[in-house]
């Protein structure tokens, strides 16, 4: 029995032996976009794989789904570019968190050098009474993250931020006085915008949380 597989040339690498006819003919065939024919045996089981899916059945998550359609809502951007974007978003959409417990792993390891100083341990500031609910509710969010340990210990300062939260910021100004500071060079911000040059769309990527 020989069936038809309609299969992308550019797939076909190292077929089974025993699988594809041997026939020279066949595979010129396949060279001009004729599908290959296949010999089957009674035990032998070919699977077919589904096609892809149409950008029109790319389900994304509700989070970017939301981000997808906010962005095409305010830029109105022509259909392949709306087509285009819809597509990255679903191939990274596991890089959007849906909350703030909802993190992902990164090992990195980062050393602050402090020479022979002591360590810092400083107490922790009373909030103002406006952002003492705010700075509760995200040191609850964070100590179900991860409790910490550390024997060291910086006062935690809340900064408003336009839409009415509060930025959880720590004071570090003693650590900085007693750090040793590290020489490296700066990108020039000139070559980055020269990077730039002849792209129409822009977005701005911000981490969930700069602590985890």
């Amino acid at each position: 029995m020989s069936v038809l597989l309609p299969v992308d040339s550019t797939s076909f690498t190292d077929p089974h032996p025993s699988a594809v006819d041997e026939d020279a003919s066949r595979f010129g065939e396949f060279s001009r976009g004729r599908p290959p024919e296949f010999e089957l045996d009674g035990e032998t089981q070919l699977k077919v794989p589904a096609p892809p899916p149409s950008l029109k059945e790319l389900q994304l998550p509700e989070q970017v789904d939301v981000l997808f359609l906010q962005t095409v809502e305010d830029i109105d951007p022509p259909e392949d570019t709306v087509q285009g974007l819809k597509s990255l978003l679903y191939d990274h959409r596991d890089t959007f968190p849906s909350s703030s417990s909802d993190l992902g792993y990164c090992f990195l390891e980062h050393d602050i050098d402090t020479g022979n100083s002591r360590l810092i341990k400083q107490s922790p500031r009373r909030p103002p009474i406006a952002a003492r609910e705010a700075e509760d509710e995200i040191l609850d969010e964070m100590l179900e993250i991860e409790p910490s340990n550390s024997s060291c210990a910086s006062p935690v300062c809340l900064v408003e931020k336009k839409d009415g939260t509060f930025r959880f910021c720590i004071d570090y100004r003693r650590v900085n006085a007693v750090s040793k500071k590290d020489a490296y060079p700066i990108p020039d911000i000139q070559d980055a915008l020269d990077n730039l040059r002849g792209s129409r769309y822009f977005a701005t990527i911000d981490l969930l949380s700069g602590f985890w």
